[in-house]
C-alpha cells in the first residue's frame, strides 16, 4: 500500500512493507495526520521500490515503513511510532533542492550590480522588499545566476534589502539579502539672502536640479561666474554640479543644505588670472594666509560677509576657510592651489 501525505508533498510516499502494516494501521495514520489520496500498484515508482526490497533490502520493525521520494530514493525503517515529527525530517529531505550563493552582498553606495548563485532542482520564483532592488530574473529552473540591480544611496545610512527565491508550488524559500553603505554627506548651513557654497564632496547624483531639489522651498538662485541657476525665471545654464564647483546662492530662508557623494578626487584647483569663486576642497578649516600664500594674490573676501584678506595692506580678516563655503579671490596672475587630504 501506498499512501501520499497531503500538504503541498506531493510524491512523498510511505509504505508499509510487512505483514504488521495493516490498512487499518494505515488508516488510523490518514486520520491522525491528514494523510490524503491513497493509492497503490505502478504509482510513484512502486515496482521498482518493490524490488529493491525484494532483492534483500527488507524493512523490519513493527510497523516499519519506507518513505519514497519524488525521485525515487528510499528511507527505510523510518520510525514507530509513525508520528508527525518523525516524518517531516524526511519530508525535507525529499523536498526539491534550493541553495543560494552569497547569504549576502555587501555592495557600495554609487548604484551598480551584484549577483547570487542560485541551484535548484526545480522551478523557482523571486520577489523583493524594497524599492531600491531590482532583480532582473524574477524566476527561472535549475541553476541561474540572479542579476541584482541596486540605486545609489544616499539616505546617511547603511540599508539593507531581502530578496526572497522560493521553489515553485512548495513553501520551501531561502532569503538573501544585500547591504549598502550609504554616501557620505556634508551638512551645510544656509542663512537667508546670499552665501558662497562648495563642498569637498562630489554630489552622487550631480544634476544641479537634483542637488537643490531637497531645499527647492526656500531656494532662489545659484550663479558661477559664468552660469545661473534660477528656477523662477526658467533659468539653468550650470546644468550639473562639477567637479570642484563653487557658487553664489541666494536663499529667501534659512537652512541646511545636504551633499551625498564621494570625497573629490582632484585636489589641485588651476585658477586664472582675474576674479575666481574658490571652493574649499577640505573638510576642515584652513588658515587663508598658508593656504593662499603661493599665489600672486591681489584680494581674498567672504561672499557674503565681510572677512577679506589683503596681504598687501597686512589685512586679514577672514582668518579660516570654512568647509562648504565659497571666496571671491583676485589674483595677477595663473596660480593653482593643493589642499591638504581630508581627515578622517
Amino acid at each position: 500500500m501506498y499512501v501520499n501525505h497531503g500538504s503541498g508533498q506531493e510524491g512523498i510516499l510511505f509504505w508499509g512493507l510487512t505483514p504488521y502494516n495493516t490498512n487499518a494501521q494505515i488508516n488510523n495514520y490518514k486520520t491522525t495526520f491528514g494523510v490524503t489520496n491513497p493509492c497503490a500498484g505502478l504509482e510513484g515508482g512502486g515496482p521498482a521500490a518493490v524490488d529493491i526490497v525484494s532483492a534483500g533490502q527488507g524493512s523490519f520493525g513493527y510497523p516499519s515503513y519506507c518513505v519514497i521520494c519524488p525521485d525515487r530514493t528510499l528511507y527505510f525503517d523510518v520510525c514507530f511510532p509513525p508520528t508527525e515529527d518523525c516524518f517531516d525530517q524526511y519530508f525535507n529531505m525529499c523536498m526539491p533542492l534550493l541553495s543560494i550563493e552569497p547569504s549576502i552582498r555587501n555592495v557600495p553606495a554609487q548604484e551598480g550590480v551584484t549577483t547570487f548563485e542560485v541551484s535548484s532542482t526545480s522551478e523557482w520564483t523571486v520577489s523583493e522588499n524594497v524599492s531600491w532592488l531590482s532583480v532582473t530574473l524574477l524566476g527561472g529552473s535549475g541553476n541561474k545566476t540572479m542579476k541584482v540591480n541596486y540605486e545609489t544611496n544616499i539616505t546617511g545610512f547603511t540599508r539593507s534589502g531581502s530578496i526572497s527565491v522560493t521553489v515553485s508550488g512548495s513553501a520551501q524559500t531561502q532569503v538573501v539579502t544585500v547591504s549598502q553603505v550609504s554616501h557620505p554627506n556634508h551638512m551645510i548651513s544656509l542663512s537667508e539672502g546670499w552665501n558662497g557654497l562648495s563642498s569637498y564632496l562630489m554630489p552622487a547624483l550631480d544634476d544641479i536640479v537634483e542637488v537643490f531639489d531637497p531645499v527647492s522651498g526656500k531656494f532662489v538662485i545659484a550663479s558661477t561666474l559664468s552660469g545661473i541657476y534660477y528656477p523662477s525665471g526658467a533659468l539653468n545654464t550650470i546644468v550639473d554640479w562639477e567637479s570642484q564647483s563653487a557658487y553664489q546662492v541666494k536663499m529667501n530662508a534659512p537652512t541646511v543644505f545636504r551633499i551625498f557623494g564621494a570625497h573629490e578626487a582632484n585636489k589641485t584647483l588651476n585658477l586664472s588670472a582675474g576674479w575666481n569663486i574658490m571652493p574649499v576642497i577640505c573638510n576642515y578649516p584652513l588658515d587663508a594666509a598658508s593656504i593662499l600664500g603661493s599665489l600672486d594674490l591681489e584680494l581674498a573676501k567672504e561672499i557674503a560677509g565681510t572677512g577679506i584678506f589683503w596681504p598687501e595692506m597686512d589685512i586679514n580678516t577672514i582668518g579660516d576657510l570654512e568647509p562648504g563655503k565659497a571666496y571671491l579671490i583676485y589674483i595677477n596672475s595663473d596660480g593653482s592651489i593643493t589642499f591638504p587630504s581630508n581627515s578622517e
